[in-house]
């Protein structure tokens, strides 16, 4: 893994530094952080997205150690990342717990896919709440914005997803989601 930061005007947040763990070329986390807000690879921002690259980014060509975060990319620690990324967990604590209680293992709960990455597809399960159909379990054939319907199978704390299994798709019309309000 390498771990690398920059100044992000880009992100919609004002004076923003994002934060990347990065493996052969794709990103596994991304955060962008100004002191206050978080926009982080783990939630949907408001763009109706999440915060990370499905394509291939070479943060690497990118460096430039000499002029630092000011100028370009500059390579960080895993620990730095780690803190910061813990960081931005514990504001979020109260409603990952709420989540773990409404989504128990075990239960069968719909959702709709948002986007594939390296670790598996994103299915949106409402309120905000992310789960993850790992690679091994996705079926062959989704696209974005398709219902499925599966069972919780753990949780990912590194990342606050739910761990799904067993997908398949759902009769019910496009969109339409389970109500369970968690708030």
């Amino acid at each position: 893994m390498k771990y690398f930061k920059y100044r992000d005007d880009e992100s919609g947040i004002e004076n923003a530094t994002t934060y990347v763990e990065e493996e052969d070329g794709g990103e596994i986390r991304r955060l962008t952080f100004n002191g206050t807000t978080y926009l982080a690879s783990n939630m949907i921002g408001p763009d109706g997205h999440l915060n990370i690259s499905d394509t291939g980014v070479e943060y690497e060509k990118w460096v430039n150690e000499e002029v630092g975060i000011e100028g370009g990319v500059v390579r960080i620690t895993k620990e730095e990342f780690d803190t910061v990324w813990l960081s931005y967990l514990a504001t979020r604590q109260s409603e990952w717990i709420r989540a773990k209680l409404i989504y128990h293992v075990g239960m069968s709960v719909i959702g709709v896919t948002n986007r594939y990455l390296p670790k598996g597809e994103i299915i949106e399960l409402g309120n905000g709440v992310l789960g993850l159909i790992p690679s091994a379990h996705r079926p062959r054939f989704i696209n974005s914005q398709d219902q499925l319907t599966t069972i919780v199978k753990g949780y990912d704390e590194e990342n606050q997803w739910i761990i799904l299994e067993y997908a398949w798709m759902t009769p019910l019309k496009k969109g339409v989601f389970y109500k369970i309000n968690l708030f």
